[in-house]
């Protein structure tokens, strides 16, 4: 499974979490590959039950079984444990060592973690979530030209929400953007989540510890204005209850005239958050609906889209690009490590039958992956009529994980890092992301219609127009 996006895994250094990457010299990247094949090898041999005489068995493979039976056979903790559980430590070992590849978007799956996989991949529900992404405060709002460091020290540490999924518990619930977290609560378990050291990881695991079928309560903060500006004074903490719960996914939001006062009749806005539906059946509805209501502009949203499965961005970039014939268009290519290339096309073109005036896409720091394979696209073939926001994340490669079971998606997994994107004409963004036409950092505001980059981009279809 091919995805472009970087944000699946998380560590203390990562700008963003969901509910539910350092440098290798010379052989240490061998040795870690050594070690993951172990993992393999001794984790299929021990859940099987297949007898493999140690004569056989490579050096590395005889040593991770020797750490086995150390730990089973003399392991006071590993006593209450199970075989399986056992090998499962092992295995996590195998996961550290392969750090020394270099490659900061590795993953690690266990056959619940691929189980789960499966479910996200094949399906159009999520289950078991109360349907939030987190964010560092600073990372959402700073501006190209800004360090991490640099905005953290204008921002703050604060820990937001940066996305709440329509239908979730949490958006039935009145959680919104911008809500800070500030702990949980959960029988006699009280978490602090307002100390400066506290990571998005930390917020992560407290949750994940909260049984599946337990209600807890979420202690947030609504910022206010103040002296022009919105800020966490501390001033406006509200407890929320919540329970996990199934709701339908969709990653997209139409917005028309209706809802946003100062938008023109003839355009609307599609907010695009992520690239998670493998068909992208939430984008083609809400361009449907652009076309069936006779849209003309459309303001396409994709501040903090962090990317996801390419067979999505084919699908999306359909819509926006149009290439010299009819039919697919070349959105790029991946070059592998054995260096052959293979072309990246959209699917069959539907951009003539959207009558489309202009199109202003608004982007940010966090978005990324596929969100700027689409956006490369549409600046190549000149179907993007303005860019706004500020500098985009920059990561031009893609994952793929690999399964046991690659039928099914089953057993144990691992995700790595296996080509880098590039344009038609052979340049690519990795590392460098893409520069908006107008810079205008995103702001925490009260509503769509005062956005400052909805504001801008209704300003620029305006000029466009006179």
């Amino acid at each position: 499974m091919a995805d472009y996006s970087p944000f699946e895994g998380f560590d203390d250094d990562d700008i963003n979490a969901r509910e539910r990457y350092g440098s290798a010299q010379g052989g240490r990247g061998r040795r870690s590959v050594s070690r993951v094949l172990v993992v393999f090898v001794v984790i299929a041999a021990f859940l099987s039950g297949m007898a493999v005489h140690e004569l056989i068995l490579p050096q590395p493979v005889r040593l991770a079984k020797w750490y086995y039976n150390i730990i089973k056979d003399n392991s006071y903790y590993a006593s209450q444990l199970s075989e399986e559980e056992i090998a499962e430590i092992i295995y996590r070992m195998g996961a550290v060592g392969l750090s020394g590849l270099g490659d900061g978007y590795v993953d690690f799956l266990t056959p619940a973690d691929s189980e789960a996989f499966r479910r996200a991949y094949t399906g159009t529900q999520y289950s078991g979530m109360i349907g939030v992404t987190f964010a560092y405060l600073h990372t959402m709002l700073k501006s190209s030209d800004e360090t991490d460091e640099q905005a953290r020290e204008r921002f703050g540490t604060h820990i937001v929400i940066y996305d709440v999924y329509a239908g979730s518990p949490a958006a039935k619930a009145g959680i919104k953007r911008f809500d800070k977290l500030c702990g949980l609560k959960h029988g006699d378990t009280e978490k602090d989540w307002t100390t400066p050291q506290t990571t998005v990881v930390d917020i992560s695991a407290d949750m994940a510890e909260v049984p599946a079928a337990d209600e807890f309560t979420l202690i947030l903060e609504e910022p206010v204005l103040s002296d022009g500006e919105y800020a966490y004074l501390g001033l406006s903490q509200r407890e929320v209850a919540l329970s996990r719960g199934t709701f339908d996914i969709s990653f997209a939001e139409y917005h028309a005239s209706a809802s946003v006062p100062n938008l023109p009749s003839d355009t609307a806005i599609v907010r695009y958050t992520s690239f998670d539906l493998p068909q992208a059946g939430d984008f083609v509805a809400a361009m449907e609906r652009f076309k069936s209501e006779g849209k003309r502009n459309l303001i396409l949203d994709m501040r903090f889209n962090g990317g996801g499965y390419v067979s999505a961005a084919q699908v999306v970039a359909s819509y926006l690009v149009q290439g010299e014939k009819s039919g697919s268009v070349l959105l790029g290519y991946d070059k592998y490590a054995d260096g052959h290339k293979e072309n990246i096309y959209s699917a069959p073109s539907k951009y003539s039958s959207m009558n489309f005036g202009k199109i202003v896409v608004l982007v940010n720091g966090m978005s990324a992956s596929a969100t700027e394979l689409v956006l490369m696209a549409m600046q190549y073939y000149g179907t993007v009529d303005a860019i706004i926001g500020t500098n985009t994340y920059g990561k031009g490669i893609k994952q793929n994980t690999f399964f046991q079971n690659e039928a099914r998606m089953s057993g144990y997994g691992i995700k790595i890092t296996v080509s880098q994107l590039f344009n038609p004409d052979g340049e690519s963004l990795h590392g460098i992301g893409i520069a908006p036409d107008f810079e205008v950092p995103y702001a925490i505001t009260p509503s769509l219609s005062a956005d400052t980059g909805i504001e801008k981009a209704i300003e620029f279809l305006a000029s466009a127009e006179g």
